[in-house]
Parts: structure tokens; sequence; C-alpha cells
């Protein structure tokens, strides 16, 4: 039954060859670059479960009979991150408070992550890094409490970096007829990493965020005077389709361990629990291009072999999974082919194990007809097939 499953995935590979323009991704050599980025963002709300426009701060209803209702609340975000070449960091969180009338006493829901990287370590000859962070989460009712923390601390060799924005910065040069040199295709996918930098800069008139962002992309593709040509690029149905053909493609490796310690507490009226699940996490990652770059695979591995769970069923357990992913890039951009596979086995009260196999295969048959065939086969559901499209009449 595997080998079926290979079968039918290396034929929806092998389809859909032709002689038409696909980007070449050829400026491997900028695969390694890191774009330093920094931003920072914190927005307030309303948040009321009642309210009338979906931001609303204060609800208030006076029924023609009954009883009145009063509800306030608010929902907090913010955001850091910093990018350099030694560096990464992440800071999350969002919160939300909202009582009244109807919520029988005071709702608060928290929750953020945190994550720090911090590369250019020298593990016996081999680059490496060290990683801190974590999880957080706070749910408090009038009825019930929920708390529940994720912190982790590990270390591994290897560095993954994301170049979507190294073959999107070429692919907008070639629609836009400009000549995708390195130098060039560098300064426009620096523009392109730091889009979020740009959207998170304080402003009372936020069509100076992206006016700044437009005016500065077209100055690094060589397009100065074109902005609105850049700014509109997207509205191209050619461009996008295959613009997702190259969505999240990383480079590299990384090898690592980490500690993961999960201690959760609940109560539910007069009925408390605490749970604690912490494990050694060993996992590894390898994304890259075979077959001159047609074929883009990315792979990871993930075993937890000292797991422990502390809870009513709980008790040491071993968790294995691995997941892999191929995508295919025929000459002819009018074709898109995906392949997942997922697979993941535990022994914890029990053994359980679970395969899926994704491939879709998607067609532009003109700029306002695209079509798609899908297949899944997984243990918990056995085959399903798909398929579909749109299509612009007038």
């Amino acid at each position: 039954m595997k080998k079926r499953y290979v079968i039918l995935l290396l034929a929806l590979i092998v389809l859909g060859q032709s002689q038409l323009f696909a980007v070449s991704m050829g400026h491997s050599s900028l695969y390694g670059i890191t774009v330093p980025v920094s931003y920072d963002q914190f927005i307030i709300t309303g948040n009321t479960s009642n309210g009338l426009w979906g931001d609303d701060a204060v609800y208030f209803r006076l029924p023609m009979s009954g009883t009145a209702e009063f509800q306030m609340g608010l929902d907090a975000e913010y955001e850091y991150v910093t990018q350099t070449e030694d560096t990464y960091q992440r800071l999350g969180g969002s919160g939300s408070v909202e009582f009244g009338t109807g919520l029988k006493g005071i709702e608060v829901d928290s929750d953020g992550p945190l994550i720090y990287k911090i590369y250019g370590m020298d593990f016996s000859g081999y680059d490496g890094f060290i990683t801190y962070g974590g999880t957080a989460d706070a749910d408090i009712y009038s009825t019930s409490t929920m708390l529940d923390a994720a912190p982790y601390i590990g270390a591994g060799i290897g560095r993954i970096r994301n170049i979507s924005n190294i073959i999107l910065a070429e692919l907008m040069l070639e629609y836009m007829g400009i000549e995708a040199a390195e130098e060039t295709v560098r300064r426009t996918a620096e523009i392109l990493s730091k889009r979020s930098e740009y959207a998170a800069l304080f402003t009372a008139d936020n069509a100076e965020r992206k006016l700044a962002y437009w005016n500065d992309l077209a100055e690094a593709m060589g397009a100065k005077g074109r902005e609105l040509e850049v700014a509109f690029l997207d509205n191209n149905q050619s461009f996008a389709f295959e613009r997702a053909r190259y969505t999240d493609l990383h480079y590299g490796w990384e090898i690592g361990a980490k500690v993961v310690l999960n201690p959760s507490y609940a109560s539910w009226r007069a009925s408390p629990k605490f749970n604690f699940d912490g494990n050694l996490v060993l996992d590894a990652e390898f994304d890259g291009f075979l077959m001159d770059n047609d074929l883009y695979y990315s792979a990871q591995a993930v075993l937890k072999p000292a797991g422990y769970e502390y809870s009513s069923s709980g008790g040491f357990y071993l968790h294995a999974g691995a997941s892999g992913e191929l995508r295919y890039f025929p000459e002819d951009y009018h074709w898109r082919f995906d392949g997942s596979a997922d697979i993941n086995a535990a022994l914890i009260s029990g053994s359980q194990f679970t395969l899926t196999l994704n491939a879709a295969a998607n067609y532009l048959i003109n700029p306002n007809f695209t079509t798609f065939a899908a297949v899944k086969i997984s243990d918990s559901r056995g085959f399903e097939l798909g398929a579909g499209g749109a299509i612009t009449l007038w």
C-alpha cells in the first residue's frame, strides 16, 4: 500500500512539462543573507460579547420588558520582533478583560509567546545556536480558572533561512521587465523583508506607511516613477498564481535539542486539577532543492525519548514523528504541484499511530480560469479526492 502512495505522488510530480517562463531561482548566493528587522506594535480595541460594531468598549441594552444589560471590555495586542545577523527575538502577547451583567463576573483572557535565538556559536566546528522561550496562557472566569505555561531551553547546530522574498524579488523584476541582476534582487528582497517594519510605523496617517514602503520598493527595483505598477502587481492574476508557487520556502538545515516543561492548572468551581508534562525534544529539519532547483523539499523529524506526563492517566512516554513536503516547479508557470506527508507514533497508555498523505495539482488555464485536483490518504479517513476551480465569466 505504501508503494502505491509513493507512485501516486510521483505521478503528480512528473506531469506538466512545457516551454513557458518560470522564475529561475538562480541567485542561490543570496540565500544566506539576513536582513536586519526591528519593530514593535501595541494596539488596544474595545471588546464586548454583545457589541454592535465589533470593537465596542461599552454596551448597554434597555429592553421593553425585563432586565437591563451592561458590559465593558477591552482587547490588547503587543508584538515585538527584532532580527540581526546573530539573533532573532519575538515577543507577542494578547489579553482581554470583560465584565458586565450578562457575564456572571469578570472574565480575563491572556496569552503570549516568547522566542529568542542566538546564532554564531561554535559547537565542535559547527555553526551553532542556543534558544529559549515559551508560551503562557491564563483564562480567569467567574466559575473557572485555567493556567498553562510551556517554557523551554535548547541548543543546536545549523541555520535555516526563509528565502521566499529572494525568489519573489526575482519574480517581480521579471514581470516588470527589469533585469534581475543579483544586486537588484538583493535590494528588492531587503525591502520586502521589512514590510512588517513599515506596517508597524506609528503615524497619524496610515497612508504614509504604504507610500513609504512602495516608494522604497520601487526605488530598490530600479522602477522609480512606476510605484503604482509595483503596488498593484498582485492584481495580475498570472503573477498572483505564480507567486503562490514560491510561498514559505526555506533553505538550510538545523539539528537541535531542547527541554520543555508544561505545567498547567485548571479549576471548575470546587474541582481543581494540576497536570505536568515535561520532555526532552530532539528535532531536525532539512530544506533545499533538487533537480536543478525544479524540486523543493522540506523534511522534519522530532523525537521525544523521555517524556513524562503527570495526570490521572499519565506516566512516561515515547513519541516520534516525521513530516515532509515536496513542491515541484515545472518550466510552465501555469502548473503548481504540492505533496506532503505526516507520520506520528506515540507510546503512552497504549500505542497510537497516525499517517496522512496529501497531493495537489493546480493549473492556470488562463488568468481568469484556475482549476485544481487534490487527493488525501489518511489512516483515519481513508482515501479522499477533490477537484474544482474558479472562473470569471464577465
